[in-house]
């Protein structure tokens, strides 16, 4: 990370224990963040998240429970594909799902999450922008649906 002094010094900071700043900064690259953040003030532009690409089947296939989002596509055998979501191991993910390309006009898609609020798992209609938004509850070590497009919880 490079730092710029009161007289417009540039240099690389290696590692802080601590980084406040005081004026405008800009960041330039990736940033990893570790253990608790916390932001104040307002935070302007845009903020980009990782994001997966997974192809799912009727057999199952596995999703990240802790990269921020995931765009489905169905494999294309007009079965009910299987997007498989395991618990993370903290709290306050949030999981966006979306399924970005149908593979066959007869398939149709579910989510099976380890445990789920009010249900066992979540199914979809073979239309493309169907999807939801999850968070996961560490404390009662569920996925809670706070957003819903399309989906059948059961």
């Amino acid at each position: 990370m490079t730092r710029n002094d009161v007289n417009g010094n540039s240099g690389e900071i290696a590692q802080v224990a601590s980084l406040r700043v005081l004026e405008n900064a800009t960041i330039v690259g990736a940033v990893g963040v570790t253990g608790t953040s916390t932001f104040s003030n307002i935070v302007t532009g845009v903020l980009r998240s990782t994001s997966e690409y997974k192809t799912i089947s009727a057999a199952g296939v596995s999703i990240s429970s802790i990269i921020p989002i995931t765009y489905i596509t169905t494999d294309g055998t007009a079965a009910l594909n299987n997007a498989i979501l395991a618990a993370p191991a903290f709290s306050n993910v949030i999981k966006i799902i979306c399924l970005a390309v149908l593979g066959n006009a007869g398939d149709t898609w579910k989510i099976t999450p380890s445990t789920l609020a009010g249900g066992t798992i979540i199914t979809f209609a073979g239309t493309v922008g169907l999807g939801c938004i999850l968070v996961y509850d560490y404390t009662n070590s569920q996925w809670v649906v706070v957003a819903n497009n399309g989906g059948v919880i059961s």
